[in-house]
């Protein structure tokens, strides 16, 4: 429901830029799902994972190559489908194939990329010039206690000897994903969360996230959820290329491919970032404004508000 609610601020947002982001209705926002279901892809492997209230399962996906690494008594846990091995705990909630594309396009990554520096007068300035998008990552829930994507890549790695851990050890990697469940639905928005809503509704922004913590719902605001099958059947390359920036709120990688799609898309598009330190997906073209989150959000807010 989320997703659908999402999509359709996204794709009225952009063909008129008058239409303004609608709240969620009570009713809606108390029925928020307390479920997850996340995928954490690596070039040779995938891990996933779904929880509820009261239950959790974990599905690890390897390739040929990384489970013949494994050692012999770990690699018969797994089972063949097709050219990959999998290994689910528990068991019975073994998944017949996998659900779909994981990256949207290639992920952008940029090693060597100096972008330019960005102050709060003239951020504001692209907000309310130009036709942006805000995309929000783990960065913004932090202060929440939500995990980051750092810290959640300690949670989840895919050296090898850490997944034989996992699968000799799997109801130790179930306790790590429940207090990755716990944490996305007990822990409240953080003042950040509050000023991008109303950020976005003044200015009637589009608001994307990767996060699943709905943090974002949980102000009344709707955001269009990024992934591969959302972002393909819903979003129109035409339009993409009438966006002429994307800003990037506590997003330290391209983990879903969506700014290497935008910048394949729209080669003369810009990439904004509000971080505590320059993400890996910023080019010499692109603008960084380095500080906290927490406090450059309200910052932004407060600025508009004196302009009027």
């Amino acid at each position: 429901m989320i997703r659908l609610i999402g999509l359709f601020l996204f794709i009225a947002s952009l063909a008129s830029p008058c239409v303004e982001l609608r709240h969620l209705e009570v009713g809606e926002a108390l029925a928020l799902p307390k479920e997850l279901d996340m995928n954490w892809e690596r070039e040779d492997a995938l891990f996933s994972f779904q929880t509820a209230p009261k239950e959790a399962t974990f599905t690890i996906t390897l390739t040929e190559e990384q489970w013949k690494e494994l050692p012999k008594k770990v690699r018969k846990q797994f089972a063949q489908l097709g050219s990959e091995y999998t290994f689910t705990y528990p068991k019975s909630s073994r998944r017949d194939e996998r659900e779909g594309e994981y990256c949207i396009a290639k992920r952008r990554v940029i090693s060597q990329g100096i972008p330019k520096s960005l102050t709060l007068e003239e951020l504001s300035e692209w907000i309310g010039k130009k036709k942006i998008l805000f995309y929000t990552g783990a960065g913004i829930s932090a202060a929440s206690k939500v995990p980051t994507m750092h810290q959640l890549a300690a949670l989840f790695q895919f050296e090898k000897e850490w997944i034989a851990l996992m699968v000799k050890h799997p109801k130790t990697v179930i306790r790590k994903i429940r207090y990755f469940h716990r944490a996305c639905f007990e822990s409240a928005p953080t003042k950040a969360h509050w000023a991008l809503k109303e950020l976005a509704l003044s200015k009637n922004i589009p608001l994307l996230t990767e996060n699943l913590d709905h943090l974002h719902q949980k102000t009344g605001l709707a955001p269009f959820c990024v992934s591969a099958s959302a972002v393909k059947e819903s979003i129109e390359l035409e339009k993409l290329k009438q966006i002429d920036a994307i800003l990037c709120i506590g997003l330290s990688f391209d983990d879903k491919g969506f700014l290497g799609w935008y910048k394949e898309v729209n080669p003369d598009g810009k990439l904004l970032s509000i971080d505590l330190a320059k993400p890996s997906y910023l080019g010499d073209e692109d603008f960084l404004l380095t500080g906290d989150i927490q406090e450059v959000i309200p910052a932004l807010v407060a600025l508009k508000q004196r302009a009027f």
